[in-house]
C-alpha cells in the first residue's frame, strides 16, 4: 500500500511538472505578448529591408495571433492593387519566422 501511493505521488508530482512551461528565460506572457509590441517589432524588421517609404504607404500596420504565432502585416491603400509586408514571429521567444511582401 505505501509504495502504490509512493507511485501515485510520483505520478502526480511528474504531471505537474512536466505540464507547466519550465523555460524561465521569458516571460510567461512571452517576448512578443500583444498586438502593439509585434507591430513595434515588426516595424523595426520591416524599415532596413523595405524602407521608411513603403512601409509609411502600408500604415497603419495590423496584428493577427494564431496558435502561438503573431503575423504583422500592412494595409493596402484604398483604389490599389498588390499586396503588403508582412513579418511572421514566435510569441514565446519573438523569433522572425518570415518576413515579406506579399501579391
Amino acid at each position: 500500500m505505501k509504495h502504490a501511493l509512493l507511485g501515485l505521488l510520483f505520478i502526480f508530482l511528474a504531471g505537474v511538472a512536466f505540464g507547466q512551461s519550465s523555460d524561465s528565460r521569458f516571460p510567461q506572457a512571452g517576448a512578443v505578448p500583444d498586438e502593439a509590441t509585434a507591430i513595434k517589432i515588426a516595424e523595426a524588421v520591416l524599415l532596413p529591408v523595405y524602407g521608411e517609404e513603403l512601409i509609411k504607404k502600408e500604415r497603419p500596420l495590423h496584428a493577427r495571433y494564431d496558435k502561438g504565432i503573431w503575423t504583422v502585416y500592412g494595409t493596402l491603400p484604398p483604389h490599389t492593387l498588390g499586396g503588403t509586408v508582412m513579418v511572421r514571429m514566435r510569441k514565446k521567444d519573438g523569433k522572425i519566422l518570415e518576413i515579406f511582401h506579399s501579391v
